[in-house]
């Protein structure tokens, strides 16, 4: 078994049965339990892959290196205006988000995910209007960051 199914106690072949939805950049993720408190996903996301910024909507988000190394960039409402945070998180390490943040990840080397939703999310992966793009980038720039 690779790291990923060993730490879920699932084969790799049983894994790959959940039929994982895949996004066009690389990432992949599969819904491993879905119950009105929680929903637990399990993503594969290639090196260099990444999600595109979204949110979750009324759902805290607990994320959870199994293996690889990714760069996790997190924005959280503050007042009027956004706050911008980056962190990169390897095999064992974990992150949370509040409800409403939104985030991406991007993969530096191969890497697999698990995710805990509390409460399970209404809809997947909610995308972030075009119009919001500027605010989002004026906190990265805030924040020493520049560039996509």
């Amino acid at each position: 078994m690779s790291h990923s199914s060993a730490f879920v106690g699932l084969s790799w072949s049983a894994l790959r049965s959940l039929s994982p939805a895949r996004a066009p950049n690389g990432p992949a993720s599969a819904i491993l339990e879905r119950g009105g408190s929680h929903e637990t996903t399990i993503g594969f996301v290639p090196a260099l892959g990444r999600a595109e910024i979204h949110g979750h909507g009324g759902s805290e988000t607990w994320l959870h290196v199994i293996g690889g190394e990714v760069e996790e960039e997190g924005w959280t409402k503050s007042g009027t205006d956004w706050t911008y945070e980056a962190r990169i998180l390897r095999a064992g390490e974990s992150s949370t988000l509040p409800l409403d943040a939104l985030h991406r990840v991007r993969a530096l080397e191969d890497a697999t995910v698990l995710t805990v939703y509390t409460p399970a999310p209404t809809v997947g992966a909610e995308r972030v209007p075009w119009s919001l793009m500027p605010a989002l980038r004026a906190a990265r720039w805030r924040a020493g960051r520049d560039g996509d």
